[in-house]
């Protein structure tokens, strides 16, 4: 912001300037905004006071300090007060009356507003005489004689008094005035060319920018004297003449009434008294109030004189008094224009008032069943109507339906409710004011039965009339008032906009739905962090691997509990900005160990650069990798296996052969025991080679559907012998309802007997066989578990390896031929174990054809 590029507009310098100033100066800056034309503000609106829902200007007022510590500048405090506090101070004034005004009438002239010390309008009813910056970031020249046409009516004429001379030579006069610290009331017009008085007055400010001229500005106030004010004044004024008129004659009249008296005192005597004491009889009733009464003396003496002048005098007096009672009336008739002229003003301000409430409900409601109850309650309480109704197009636009009635009987609100209008076919009230754009009267649902007409007033958004809404009361209002229609046609507005944010909300809503449930359906684990590495989501899959609850990663940093501690570092290096590549680690569980593969990428966010991490189970995969690696090596081996035997066994034979031949010949029984010994050893090389024959040769079965029962009761009657004469107590458990499988009874049974051998050759001193048949996913499974020595964790990866065995003697080969006879079959084999706990080992075999055979074996 030490470059004007840098601040909000393009062009303050203030940073500048507060450096330059130096430690303790106040900076305060003119007002900058961007400005705003007539169509912007007016909207479609014929008048700035018709104009609801257009834009705003949108601007503030720099004030700044710097900080210095001695003579170094360390920076600025800088406060932005917003231009709509400006507005405040003028928007409202009326001035009138003491009332005021939700926005100032600019064609009655009735309005006042703020100019700066360079002579810009400030703060106006018409936001375009407001200075401004256009959208290219420079400000738009001010209005003078010279503006072309085109800038005049699209409104881009800020207004500065200096310049305004050719509008009324007022104007620069005042601007002057102000800037001398001057007040005053110049007459002047404004541009929709209304004479008015303007009174101004400087607001004085030596501050900043303002320094110069020690004034901030100058603050206006217009009135235009309406017609009936001048009558008023005219008739006061007639009041005013007659009162005084009154006085003097009345002034008169008591000094003639005081020499009448003089006069008839001193002619008692001459028999004057009676001419006197009419006259005082009719100056008492003229007093009285009786106008019209006449002294009437016929003598033609001094005393009929003063009758005859007082007769006139008092003709006089009831002339004053008609023309002073015409003129009350006048004043009176005036007075109640003026109270129903006030009466139609408060009622439009609460219809205002009403529709200014409603229309900051609607611009902060999203539910659209509420908004159409709070419209159609406004037709009704607040606009004073008895019923309404309001009709949307439905999707496709094709037809208009009623959605929501007010005020309605149960049979009339059916009728409203019913079948939608078709806008092509119908002539109806509602369709006319849809299809035309234009308020429309005619019938409402069930008006033949309760005989009101309706007035139907177009919903329209950015031109594009969607709906209609429909009005009326229980007595036609024959026209529409204007504050009424003028009202409606502001509710309509105001409930379109409504109803399509109420639409535009359910379907973001809809959306972010769909959204989340994708997200929350996952089959992988989605996480999201900000910059610092805190948690910002986290769909269900993550935090259920993860160990937490709904939301107990929210708000974390990862790694979570039982997480390889490298991934924190991990984490840390993607947000610093490190390569996006995916890494594995491992998650421990209280099933065990888990391999997790994490596929980073950036994500942005209001606090910087942040992270998503999609990670999935590869627990699975690799387990599944590294079986198809040892059936490729086993697999290998076999074929060795199988030449290995083939290439060997020849020669074994020849040797055993001529050994047997020489034992026979031998005479020395020291030498017939060391034969004896290498014939036992060819016979133990001669087995081992039979293994090697048998593991080559598991690929040749002949597979049928079987019950896994009868295969383990086969193949444990082989070793019926060997665990009675060990100790060993067999027991046998076959669940109900278990899948037949397809497979070679006799290779199934050579694989279950070397595990039974194995578990036998781990008790020698007596324990526990288990066998059992169970159903499992997809299959059956066979469950061999003994109670012998077991079989050392970092050994258990290793024991189906040809030629691998813990037993002293042992040729390693009866697992690894149990392996792949179960692999051949489709199956698998888990193993649990650990030294001095006995083996568990289950055997899963693949289900046969759906609908295949069923059951299980007695044990």
């Amino acid at each position: 912001m030490s470059r004007p590029e840098g601040t909000t507009f393009g062009v303050e310098d203030y940073f500048r300037v507060v450096r330059a100033l130096g430690p303790g100066a106040v900076y305060v800056g003119h007002v900058v905004g961007r400005h705003v034309g007539m169509a912007e503000q007016l909207a479609g609106a014929a008048s700035v006071e018709e104009a609801v829902g257009g834009a705003e200007y949108r601007g503030h007022l720099r004030l700044a300090r710097g900080l210095w510590q001695g003579t170094r500048f360390d920076g600025a405090v800088v406060l932005a007060l917003d231009h709509r506090h400006l507005m405040e101070f003028t928007q409202h004034v009326l001035p009138l009356s003491g009332e005021r005004v939700v926005f100032p009438s600019y064609l009655s002239g009735n309005y006042a507003f703020l100019f700066d010390d360079e002579g810009w309008i400030i703060t106006h009813p018409k936001l375009w005489d407001i200075r401004g910056l256009d959208a290219r970031g420079r400000w738009v020249p001010p209005y003078t004689a010279s503006s072309s046409p085109a800038d005049v009516a699209a409104g881009r004429i800020p207004f500065r008094l200096d310049d305004a001379g050719f509008v009324h030579p007022s104007y620069p006069a005042a601007a002057q005035a102000v800037r001398q610290g001057l007040s005053g009331v110049i007459r002047a017009s404004n541009v929709a060319g209304v004479d008015k008085v303007m009174a101004y007055a400087p607001v004085r400010f030596r501050h900043g920018s303002y320094a110069t001229s020690g004034v901030f500005g100058g603050v206006t106030i217009g009135a235009r004297t309406e017609a009936f004010h001048r009558e008023a004044l005219a008739t006061g004024e007639v009041i005013s003449r007659a009162s005084r008129q009154t006085l003097r004659t009345g002034l008169l009249l008591a000094v003639v009434l005081a020499f009448v008296v003089v006069i008839a005192s001193l002619w008692l005597t001459r028999a004057i008294a009676l001419p006197i004491r009419r006259v005082a009889a009719t100056a008492s009733r003229i007093a009285d109030g009786d106008l019209g009464a006449r002294a009437t003396l016929t003598s033609g003496d001094e005393v009929g004189e003063l009758a005859a002048d007082f007769d006139r005098m008092a003709g006089l007096l009831e002339e004053k008094d008609r023309r002073l009672q015409g003129s009350l009336e006048d004043l009176a008739r005036s007075r109640d224009d003026a109270r129903a002229y006030a009466g139609r003003l408060e009622e439009q301000l609460g219809t205002l008032r009403h529709l200014q409430s409603i229309s900051e409900f609607l611009g902060t409601t999203f539910d659209r069943e509420q908004a159409l109850k709070i419209i159609l309650r406004t037709c009704v309480q607040g606009l004073g109507f008895d019923r309404a109704l309001i009709y949307l197009r439905e999707p496709g636009g094709g037809s208009l339906r009623c959605l929501a009635a007010e005020g309605f009987g149960a049979g009339a609100m059916d009728e409203c409710l019913a079948e939608p209008i078709d806008l092509a076919q119908s002539a109806s009230a509602p369709a006319c004011a849809v299809k035309t754009g234009r308020a429309a009267s005619g019938a409402a649902p069930g008006s033949a039965k309760e005989g009101a007409g309706f007035r139907y007033v177009p919903m329209k958004i950015r031109d594009a009339v969607v709906g209609a809404l429909g009005v009326g009361a229980a007595r036609p209002l024959s026209p529409l008032p204007e504050h009424l229609e003028g009202g409606l046609q502001i509710l309509a507005g105001q409930a379109a906009r409504a109803i399509e944010r109420a639409r535009l909300f359910e379907a973001v809503n809809r959306e972010r739905s769909f959204v989340a449930a994708v997200i929350a359906s996952l089959g992988t684990g989605l996480v999201t962090l900000d910059a610092f590495g805190r948690v910002l989501t986290a769909n269900p899959y993550a935090e259920g691997a993860l160990g937490c609850g709904p939301g107990g990663l929210v708000g974390a940093t990862l790694p979570a509990r039982g997480a390889d501690p490298a991934l924190a570092s991990w984490v840390e290096g993607l947000l610093g900005g490190r390569d996006l590549e995916p890494r594995e680690f491992e998650l421990v569980t209280p099933e065990g160990a888990r391999s997790l593969s994490w596929v980073p990428s950036r994500l942005e966010t209001e606090g910087g650069i942040g992270l998503i991490l999609q990670f999935r189970d590869v627990t699975a995969e690799k387990a599944l990798s590294r079986s198809l690696e040892r059936v490729d090596r086993l697999a290998s081996l076999g074929r060795m296996a199988a030449g290995v035997a083939h290439e060997v066994r020849n020669p074994l034979t020849g040797v055993s052969i001529l050994l047997d031949d020489l034992h026979d010949r031998l005479s020395s029984e020291a030498d017939r025991a060391l034969v004896a010994r290498a014939l036992q050893e060819i016979e133990r090389l001669d087995g081992i080679v039979q293994g090697l024959l048998d593991y080559s040769r598991v690929g040749g079965m002949e597979k049928r559907l079987l019950r896994l029962a009868e295969v383990v009761e086969g193949s444990l009657f082989l070793v019926q012998k060997a665990s009675r004469s060990q100790a060993v107590a067999v027991e046998v458990r076959v669940a109900p309802e278990v899948p037949a499988v397809l497979g070679d009874p006799e290779k199934l049974k050579q694989a279950l007997l070397n595990f039974y051998i194995n578990a036998l050759q781990a008790m020698p001193s007596g324990g526990r066989l288990e066998v059992s048949v169970e159903p499992a996913a997809g299959g059956a499974c066979v469950r061999i578990a003994d109670t012998g020595t077991g079989v050392p964790g970092e050994h258990l990866d290793k024991i189906f390896e040809p030629f691998f065995t813990l037993r002293p003697g042992g040729s390693g080969l009866g697992l690894s031929i149990a392996h792949t006879i179960v692999t051949d079959h489709g199956g698998r084999i888990e193993v649990a174990s650990g030294e001095g706990q006995g083996a568990v080992f289950r055997v899963f075999l693949p289900a046969g054809e759906v609908g295949g055979l069923q059951g299980s074996s007695p044990s």
